[in-house]
């Protein structure tokens, strides 16, 4: 962002992805035929996306005009009613995106609820972390990115040692 602007962020990924993508052609094998292949759930990928967008959008809409809002009140609602229809569906469909009754072991659930605290941490830090160094050290984007990349590239390493070691040693 300090170069060509905060808009380019958006296109960095795209020789990202055409790079995996040309591996992954490569490396993976070749698909098998289209009926013995699972049926997509559309339903249940629109379910979860519809019910994500509503939630993201009230915790704008709390940030923006309160939490005790219509609008905010109705987007947590609607998103509320969307995941446990997709619950629902998930359980009774015959290909679903993920199979829900995983979450209620309770490895599933704690190491759901760990990612979960860990990103939110993650991203509170680069969140307020780029106002401080920004704002109140006067660092530019640059900078600022710079004093990030030893936390992602631990982050990067410690997540690569820690599937390797689970992986030896077990949970």
């Amino acid at each position: 962002t300090a170069g060509p602007g905060w808009s380019w962020v958006f296109w960095v990924n795209v020789p990202i992805g055409l790079v995996i993508t040309a591996v992954l052609m490569a490396l993976l094998p070749a698909t098998p035929p289209l009926a013995n292949r699972p049926r997509l759930d559309v339903l249940g990928a629109i379910l979860v996306t519809a019910s994500t967008a509503s939630l993201i959008y009230a915790l704008i809409a709390a940030g923006e005009n309160g939490w005790l809002t219509t609008l905010t009140a109705w987007l947590a609602l609607g998103a509320a009613v969307g995941y446990t229809l997709f619950v629902i569906w998930q359980r009774k469909t015959a290909s679903p995106l993920m199979d829900v009754r995983l979450l209620v072991r309770r490895p599933v659930a704690t190491g759901a609820f760990l990612i979960l605290m860990a990103t939110a941490l993650m991203i509170a830090v680069f969140f307020l972390g780029t106002f401080y160094f920004q704002h109140a050290r006067g660092y530019n984007a640059l900078h600022t990115g710079l004093l990030f990349l030893p936390v992602a590239l631990a982050t990067m390493a410690g997540a690569n040692l820690t599937g390797r070691v689970i992986g030896r040693l077990g949970g």
